[in-house]
């Protein structure tokens, strides 16, 4: 290989600590007047094929130590964790060595809730590239606290590399093993990219074991039986014979902010037809029974609802009508965000994030996946992208907060 970049003359030391003091892991940023530094060529070890991580401009500070080479000049460095911290900031004029102290504050104590991502792409699938080090690099400088490998059509097991880059702790992220599956429609593939949609499986075991569900199923309630059987057979370590399975991006994917979003994007709910104004089974949405299995189980049985993906809040009003209508009409899919991360920074890792009120691994412990599937199919999580709300709804004498099924005054379910 004939590389076209050579290394910037000033190594720039970062150590990023907490509140007290205590080194934490980071993600930072590097400024000048406003804009990303270029910190990479086109052609370097984490070149994105599709460019969408041109220019990177960020590095990872792992257990609280990273380092840069930078030209001489003024720049502004911004550590960035989790939605539960702050920023650590701090300006730096560069002329030679330095070193930089950057304070990442603690700012939400929310310790019974695990910061979890149950979208999160490897360099094994099609459309990713990320080297296994730095993908989990990512994870653990966002503060994730458990990460579920969804790779298309294939499952991947990184627990290996995560433990070799952290140590015993794993630096306090803990990888599940699931599944993108596609859904595809009946018929001759076409080979396109674009088909019904993607569902995750989360924990299963690999191909090797046993194969997975035909991607062309009759219907997708039937899709998710054949999961659920195979579960059975099948019981994935950790989590025996219990499986969620999420619905993902329902109505597209934005892949670029600076682009409109991608209707037709594995679109599950747009390829279906669901109205969200029109009951179920009824008018516009009379297909339902086509898209139920035998045993009753329709497109709606999932476990979860990929309400936010990514950084779409255009698509996000649409899927939370949808989620909403289905609620009203008794589907209780828990409403997920995640950053079905394929790259560095357009996707980043851990924004936005599902914080699911389940017991976090103690030091170098397991995570207690079946507590943990528990709080997600129970509803106990909240998404965010920065903010952190109390929600606290009060009925017929009886508070509940999420998951919780309150009566409202005169024997309503809210």
């Amino acid at each position: 290989s004939v590389f076209t970049w050579a290394p910037r003359p000033h190594r720039v030391d970062v150590r990023v600590v907490d509140g007290t003091g205590a080194p934490v892991s980071a993600r930072v940023v590097v400024l000048q007047d406003g804009k990303g530094v270029d910190l990479g060529p086109e052609d370097g070890a984490l070149a994105d094929p599709e460019l969408r991580d041109v220019p990177t401009t960020s590095i990872h500070a792992l257990a609280g130590t990273g380092s840069v080479l930078l030209e001489p000049g003024t720049y502004r460095l911004l550590a960035v964790r989790s939605v539960r911290d702050g920023l650590g900031d701090a300006t730096v004029v560069v002329d030679g060595p330095e070193e930089v102290t950057l304070t990442v504050p603690q700012q939400v104590d929310l310790l019974t809730h695990v910061a979890s991502d149950l979208h999160v792409h490897s360099g094994r699938s099609y459309d990713a590239f990320l080297p296994h080090e730095v993908r989990v690099a990512s994870l653990v400088a966002a503060g994730i606290q458990v990460a579920v490998l969804t790779d298309h059509n294939k499952v991947t097991e990184l627990d290996g590399v995560l433990s070799d880059l952290m140590g015993p702790t794993q630096g306090g992220t803990r990888l599940l093993s699931g599944i993108e599956a596609d859904v595809r429609k009946q018929g001759r593939l076409t080979g396109s990219r674009w088909d019904l949609g993607h569902v995750n499986a989360i924990p299963v075991v690999p191909a090797a074991v046993a194969p997975f569900p035909n991607l062309q199923p009759d219907s997708f309630g039937a899709y998710y039986d054949a999961f659920r059987a195979r579960q059975v057979d099948h019981p994935a370590p950790g989590a025996g014979t219990d499986l969620l399975l999420q619905l993902n991006h329902p109505r597209g994917i934005h892949f670029r902010p600076e682009e409109d979003p991608i209707v037709s994007a594995w679109p599950a709910f747009r390829e279906l037809g669901f109205d969200p104004g029109v009951p179920l089974g009824e008018g516009a949405n009379a297909w339902l029974a086509d898209q139920t299995s035998p045993l009753g189980t329709t497109p709606f049985d999932a476990d979860a609802l990929e309400v936010l993906n990514r950084f779409s809040l255009t698509l996000y009003e649409q899927v939370r009508r949808d989620w909403f209508a289905l609620l009203d009409q008794g589907y209780r899919m828990t409403g997920t965000g995640n950053a079905d991360s394929h790259a560095l920074q357009v996707e980043i890792a851990g924004f936005p994030v599902t914080l699911v009120e389940a017991p976090a691994p103690v030091g170098d412990g397991p995570l207690d996946v079946p507590a943990w599937m528990a709080a997600v199919r129970g509803g106990r999580a909240l998404v965010s992208t920065g903010p952190i709300p109390e929600i606290v709804v009060t009925g017929d004498g009886v508070e509940g907060r999420p998951g919780d099924v309150v009566p409202a005054t005169g024997g309503a379910v809210v």
